[in-house]
């Protein structure tokens, strides 16, 4: 005995050790599966992977400065200086009249967050020598998918105003935060209210008041103050002083000016109103029956923490407060639900997950015996919850691309389980001598290697993914991760509890007896097998002894796979970087021409409202006017925040749940887009544009080119033409572009020498303007109630000239400053008017000013938009005739003028720039898997030849692939995308795990001295059954997620692939092997 254990190798030696200790195989059992379904529970899900991408805003305020000026003095010099930073990976900026720049940086994915925040604050303190005189500190904001609010609570009324909604929702907001694991709370919409003091122009100069004096008596008679003590004999007395305006009445008795004839109070020259305002925007929930201002309760998570149960969680207490809090006529509804969108995806994956559990183990019924079937089924939940297990420790969460890892190697998983019973079975039914712990411990040694080998090479195809870069990068960062674990528990299995319980549950007879106890369906199978082996053996050995047909077989192969890959230059095969996945909501974009009034952009966005809620599959719409709306992850990389413009509209589109409507997210998105085309004819200046959610990262625009030149004026040109070009490709639609309109502003030219003679400075007229027509918060507002609500918010007093007196350019003139000597000057008298255009806002990107165009994509991949693009491109010549292409690439052409020197850049960015990365990455992953795979076999079979023989399988595998996605795109228009390359990445492993198990077994038989025709098709007899059985849980396996949009991508490259290639596997591989090898065998 001793000396037989010596001669064994690790598997054996670990399948003694569980076999001689029954107790430890029980309790390894327990453990796993009581580990397994523990950190199921607890790990935290979500819908997408956690993506470490820190990013930020630095915003810094330079009042009174030109795009230029912020540009030069305040941007350029930031973005130098951020740039020094290692971990930085892009700077952009926009630098916008006023005085506004905004720099957004972004790290290297999966640089630590607080480090990242902590570096670049460093940065801009080392560096605020730099800031010119009267900018303002930067402040930093964090761009934190983290921080997007999970869950998004609509309050609406028809008989509560929205003041008094307003102030439910921080009531509200209290009670929801005591939730467990919730973190910031935003309420947006509603309005607050105010003391509003509306100043007549006509009688303030009437009564020869100016506002500006007016606004310094409402302040010394609205103060509060404690300004001293008395200190008495035996106890001190706190003097409090309560000045403070306490209701309108109160405020219309102050009295501004008096005289020996007459007394003016506010009351006589303003109307004072406690009231919510001047209307700033709109926001509303319109749905097929009604249409009502909203109040939006945007709740976010702790970070780390499970969004299911945060969801759930609030759910939970939302009920109780609609019961218990919420006053009758005020409606309460979840507008959106992360947790619950989770919580779908994992629930129905895991569904997903448990089908191709079971139709795995049907398929094992029908081709092994009841007890062999039982034993390989019962390793899957094992290796799943040791997988679950596994992550739980590396600290990873649960998510719908786990998932789809686990369900990608379901079909792996058994592979080693299977090969191992197989194996043992057929050692038990040929050796009738030996006793059976031996043979089980023989027959797991004997395969133990193989399947070591080929667990090896399927790990190195998958972990290459994990190198992928840019956002993809952890975005299907589970793959790399989950499908290794999976193989090594599953190979463990295979060694340790496999055959501990084989040599429980069967007995050496049983394999006499299997004849007999099969069932009908079995000996149906079994037959059938029996059938197509003979006829296989048959194949190889009529090609093995014909040289005529071997050769004509290896170059039949040879040339299909030449043609095959043909497929994709001729479009017979179509690209695209991945589907778009079926939403229940999208976004519309309504932009007019800059300075267009709040109330058109809402009157507008009215009719778009009125014509889509006539549709039957559009349930909701969320209009956000001159606001931004509630973010979530696509909205937070596109930018949506920066919608705050009167002329901007945001709408979120609510459709039926997917089940009860037959068309896509996508076909409705892609019919709303040309319907609207149609019903705003009578709108010219309204862009519509459509935004879906993207299946995979954000990119700011799915397509978007770049225009970047130091002469700013050319670029432009060069942008118009870019967007004139792409108005002339298919299928590309909503363009636009980032040039600013020729808006006219009204400019007062200050003229210094008279008005420094009547003692006004241009900060004065500045406050006054900024009073009289936008207003000014004069002071807090203390206002008396004796009801003793609760106020959540500062309540202001503000002031400002009535409506009509400031809607039309004349109304200027009745606007007076009053000086140091109480004299009133008329505002047109030191300032004169003058017309200027606007200044544009500066665009930078890597330190260079861009022009931006951009578009989406109606039924067609915007891989071959951009290739037209291309194509243009290069025949592109600048205005003058002058330019020449300096240089190109798939990503862009850059030009030179030969007389100037000036330089411009024309760049692909957006959606394509995303398929050029993530197809070279997964193209590198691939290639780099190849040479491991090959420099592992060489190690293993110490040849050089052996190995490339192995690996000569792999392109057996696009054989399939690509004719399966040209028929699939025929009939369906199904695209080969990101996730095909993921699959056919996974066959490159399977594919090679077949010819390993082969090979093996053909090394056994040389040992043995078998001839080699005659080992060949003993190999090829005796592998066929466990390989074909592997193949056939592999595919099956995958046919769940096919339904899944994003997804089936992966399915259908397992599904074409492995068909195709595991049958040509099982005869080429024989058939290269004997040709290249017949010659050594002997040696």
């Amino acid at each position: 005995m001793e000396n037989k254990a010596e001669k064994l190798g690790l598997p054996g030696k670990m399948t003694r050790f569980f076999l001689e200790n029954r107790e430890f195989g029980i309790l390894s059992m327990i453990v796993i599966f009581a580990w397994g379904i523990f950190s199921f529970f607890t790990m935290p899900k979500q819908y997408n992977p956690e993506i470490v991408a820190p990013a930020f805003n630095v915003v810094t305020e330079f009042p009174g400065a030109d795009s230029e000026e912020v540009y030069e003095l305040i941007t350029r010099r930031m973005e130098d200086k951020v740039k020094e930073i290692p971990a930085v990976d892009e700077v952009m900026s926009r630098s916008m009249e006023g005085g506004t720049s905004i720099v957004t940086v972004k790290f290297h994915i999966g640089e630590n967050l607080e480090n990242a925040k902590i570096t670049l604050a460093q940065k801009l303190r080392d560096n605020m020598g730099l800031k010119p005189l009267g900018a303002e500190d930067p402040q930093i904001a964090s761009i934190d998918p983290e921080d997007i609010p999970i869950m998004n609570l609509g309050l609406t009324s028809e008989t509560f105003s929205e003041e008094s909604l307003r102030s439910l929702a921080f009531d509200l907001a209290d009670r929801l935060k005591q939730v467990e694991k919730t973190s910031n709370i935003e309420i947006k919409g509603g309005k607050t209210k105010q003391l509003s003091v509306n100043f007549d122009a006509g009688k303030i100069n009437l009564y020869e008041i100016t506002l500006d004096g007016a606004l310094e008596i409402i302040k010394q008679n609205n103060l509060n103050s404690i300004p001293g003590v008395i200190d008495g004999f035996q106890q001190n007395f706190t003097v409090e002083i309560r000045g403070s305006i306490e209701n309108a009445e109160n405020m219309g008795k102050v009295i501004i000016k008096q005289s020996p004839s007459s007394t003016v109070r506010l009351s006589d020259v303003a109307d004072i109103t406690y009231d919510g305002g001047e209307i700033e925007n709109y926001m509303r929930l319109s749905q097929k029956d009604s249409s009502l201002p909203v109040v939006n309760i945007a709740i976010s998570k702790l970070k780390g923490s499970n969004v299911m149960t945060v969801s759930k969680d609030l759910e939970k207490e939302i009920v109780n407060l609609r019961e218990n809090f919420l006053p009758d006529g005020v409606k309460m509804e979840i507008l959106r639900d992360d947790g619950a969108v989770a919580s779908e995806a994992v629930l129905g994956l895991t569904s997903n997950l448990f089908t191709s559990v079971l139709i795995v183990a049907l398929v094992l019924l029908v081709f092994l015996s009841f007890k062999s079937a039982l034993i390989v089924a019962v390793s899957i939940p094992l290796t799943l919850a040791a997988v679950f297990g596994i992550g739980s420790l590396a600290g990873q969460n649960i998510n719908r691309i786990t998932l789809f890892a686990l369900i990608l190697s379901l079909g792996l998983l058994v592979d080693s389980a299977t090969v191992v019973i197989e194996n043992i079975w057929r050692k038990l039914k040929a050796d009738k001598v030996s006793s059976k712990k031996e043979i089980i411990i023989r027959a797991v040694d004997e395969v133990g290697m193989g399947l070591f080998m080929s667990t090896v090479t399927t790990i190195l195809a998958f972990y290459p993914m994990a190198f992928v870069t840019g956002m993809m990068g952890p975005y299907m960062g589970p793959i790399p991760f989950f499908v290794p674990a999976a193989l090594i528990a599953s190979l463990l299995i295979s060694y340790t509890i496999n055959p501990f319980l084989a040599d429980i549950l069967i007995k050496k007879h049983d394999t006499d007896d299997q004849e007999k106890t099969a069932n009908a369906k079995q000996k149906i199978s079994n037959r059938l097998m029996d059938s197509i082996r003979k006829r296989y053996a048959d194949l190889l050995k009529d090609l093995l002894e014909n040289d005529k047909k071997r050769k004509f077989v290896i170059l039949s192969c040879v040339a299909a796979f030449f043609l095959v890959m043909t497929f994709p230059v001729f479009q017979i095969v179509k690209f695209r970087m991945l589907p778009k996945a079926d939403k229940e909501q999208f976004y519309l974009y309504l932009d007019l021409p800059s300075g267009s009034s709040l109330e058109k952009t809402d009157g507008i966005s009215k009719k778009i409202e009125e014509f889509l809620l006539k549709k039957e599959t559009v349930t909701k719409i969320q209009s956000f006017v001159g606001d931004p709306q509630i973010v979530d992850f696509n909205g937070l990389f596109k930018g949506s925040d920066a919608r705050t413009g009167e002329n901007q509209a945001t709408l979120k589109i609510n459709l039926v749940p997917k089940q009860s409507r037959k068309e896509t997210s996508e076909q409705i998105a892609l019919a709303i887009r040309e319907e609207l085309s149609d019903e705003l004819q009578n709108e010219p200046d309204a862009k519509i544009k459509i935004v879906e959610d993207p299946p995979g990262p954000p990119v700011l625009s799915t397509v978007l080119v770049k225009i970047q030149g130091d002469n700013i004026r050319r670029s432009k040109e060069i942008a118009l033409d870019m967007e004139a070009a792409l108005k002339n490709i298919s299928e590309v639609v909503d363009i636009d572009n980032s040039l600013d309109e020729n808006s006219v502003e009204y400019v007062l030219r200050i003229d210094q020498e008279k008005a420094g003679s009547f003692g006004v400075s241009s900060a004065q007229i500045s406050n006054v303007l900024r009073t009289a027509l936008s207003g000014s918060a004069v002071g807090i507002y203390h206002k008396n109630d004796d009801s003793r609500l609760r106020k959540p918010e500062p309540e202001y007093i503000v002031a400002r000239l009535k409506k009509q007196d400031r809607d039309q350019e004349e109304d200027l003139a009745k606007i007076w400053i009053s000086n140091s000597k109480g004299e009133h000057i008329p505002l047109l008298e030191i300032a004169r008017e003058a017309d200027s255009e606007a200044k544009e806002t500066i665009y930078s990107d890597e330190r260079r000013k861009t022009s931006y165009v951009s578009a989406e994509m109606g039924e067609r991949s915007s891989a071959y938009a951009m290739i037209d693009m291309l194509k243009f491109l290069r025949s592109y010549e600048l205005e003058n005739g002058n330019g020449k292409i300096s240089s190109w690439s798939l990503f862009g052409v850059d030009y030179v003028d030969k007389e100037t020197g000036e330089t411009f850049s024309v760049a692909l960015d957006g959606e394509w720039k995303l398929t050029l990365e993530v197809f070279r990455d997964l193209g590198i992953a691939m290639a780099v898997a190849i040479f491991l795979i090959y420099f592992v076999l060489v190690a293993q079979f110490r040849s050089l030849k052996v190995p490339l023989l192995v690996m000569g399988t792999i392109p057996l595998a696009m054989i399939g692939v690509m004719p399966g996605f040209a028929l699939l795109g025929a009939i369906k228009g199904t695209y080969f995308n990101a996730t095909s390359m993921i699959g056919v990445i996974a066959l490159a492993g399977i594919v090679v795990n077949n010819a390993i198990i082969l090979l093996e077994y053909l090394n056994e038989l040389k040992a043995r001295k078998y001839g080699i025709r005659e080992a060949l098709l003993e190999t090829g007899k005796t592998r066929f059954l466990p390989i074909i059985l592997t193949s056939i849980t592999t595919i099956l396996g995958s046919l769940t997620i096919i339904s899944d949009p994003v997804w089936e991508g992966l399915a259908w490259s397992i599904i074409w692939g492995l068909s195709l290639s595991t049958a040509l596997t099982l005869v080429i591989f024989p058939l290269l092997y004997y040709t290249f090898e017949k010659n050594n065998w002997e040696k």
